[in-house]
């Protein structure tokens, strides 16, 4: 049985119903969904589609980091 359902992102671009079909299927199961950063689908949306689930949320942070150009 799987521990949990990994990060994906875009997953609407594999099948329209994307994130909440997985979130579904994790609550179904008893596992943890994580929702990727980039994911097509929003938390809340998630959130609604299986509110019993158990949900990570996937972050990344990007630094900008600044340039000083000398002429």
């Amino acid at each position: 049985m799987p521990l949990a359902i990994a990060p994906t992102r875009f997953t609407r671009m594999m099948h329209t119903e994307g994130e909440c079909a997985g979130a579904i299927a994790a609550q179904h199961a008893g596992i943890p969904f994580s929702l990727s950063t980039m994911a097509t689908t929003s938390i809340e949306e998630v959130a609604a589609a299986a509110p019993n689930g158990r949900r990570w949320f996937q972050l990344y942070l990007w630094k900008t980091s600044a340039t000083k150009h000398t002429n």
